[in-house]
């Protein structure tokens, strides 16, 4: 028993996988097109460094970029109507017009898109660029438009 403890001590782990749909979805050489970035790159999920996406893509460094949740569920309406009348949500709420059946961007730094189209529901959040000294924010790394850009290829592709 304790021969196998050291052996699966000395086993590295395996880091998560990248969602393989993601590519198909929304190819990481689209994001870095519309973002005006090179070398984006899709990292695998993991909340506890903020890539709590269903694909969530990155700079180099692996500095995240944008996170795009992706759902297809009957709940579709109930989970959009939620989100718009959270306090979140609400926080400078602006509809985004001609983008799937409903639309709007929202936050403190109107960082975040939710749009509707049918059953499926997309979630597109970009991180903010930030200064440490000062700390300060400067804002999120990708405007509204850029945020409709998206939305639009995963809703046209979905």
């Amino acid at each position: 028993m304790g021969l196998l403890l050291l052996l699966l001590q000395q086993v590295p782990a395996q880091a998560p996988p990248v969602n393989p749909a993601c590519e198909r979805v929304l190819p990481a050489a689209v994001v870095g097109r519309i973002a005006g970035a090179a070398r984006v790159h899709l990292v695998p999920r993991d909340p506890t460094k903020g890539a709590g996406g269903t694909c969530n893509y990155a700079l180099p460094g692996d500095t995240l970029l944008v996170i795009i949740m992706i759902s297809r569920s009957s709940h579709t309406m109930r989970q959009f109507a939620a989100t718009r009348a959270s306090l979140i949500g609400q926080a400078n709420q602006q509809p985004v017009l001609a983008l799937g059946d409903d639309a709007f961007t929202y936050g403190q730094y109107t960082n975040n898109l939710l749009a509707r189209r049918g059953n499926v529901l997309v979630g597109v959040t970009t991180f903010l660029r930030t200064v440490r000294r000062p700390a300060r924010v400067l804002g999120p790394r990708l405007s509204r438009d850029q945020l409709v850009a998206l939305a639009r290829e995963v809703l046209a592709r979905s």
